[in-house]
């Protein structure tokens, strides 16, 4: 049976398309062809491309995002999704307003901060705390 997995973030343009990316690579190196990853953001504007500093970190793992755009959660992704990982505490509350059932599909947040700090190394850190918490 197939899993589906949502990550969602403000914007949908840094963290959980970041951490999409990183989740599918781990998984086709599992083997585990049969979870499905998206992302999505509370504040998203839809069709935003993500910065270049994110698809060059994505890109050092041969992920590539360079097509990937953001897309505004919906009560109809949410009900398309098995699990949903917010990517902070915030988000997790701003979720109640799209759930048609109740929250017990929302997972723990994220909890990956530096939001405003968008250079190359700032990335790598987010990028490594995001394995970290798919590895979880």
């Amino acid at each position: 049976m197939r899993k589906r997995i949502l990550l969602v973030d403000s914007t949908d343009t840094l963290y959980a398309p970041l951490c999409a990316g990183v989740l599918r690579c781990m998984l086709r190196q599992k083997g585990w062809e049969d979870v499905e990853v998206r992302s999505c953001g509370v504040m998203a504007t839809d069709g935003r491309l993500l910065s270049d500093q994110v698809r060059w970190v994505a890109g050092e793992m041969g992920i590539d995002l360079t097509q990937t755009t953001a897309h505004r959660v919906t009560r109809e992704l949410t009900d398309w999704a098995d699990l949903i990982i917010p990517q902070t505490e915030a988000v997790r509350r701003g979720m109640r307003q799209y759930m048609n059932k109740d929250m017990t599909k929302i997972g723990k947040p994220m909890n990956v901060e530096g939001e405003f700090d968008r250079s190359l190394s700032a990335l790598r850190e987010i990028r490594a705390e995001i394995i970290a918490y798919c590895e979880r």
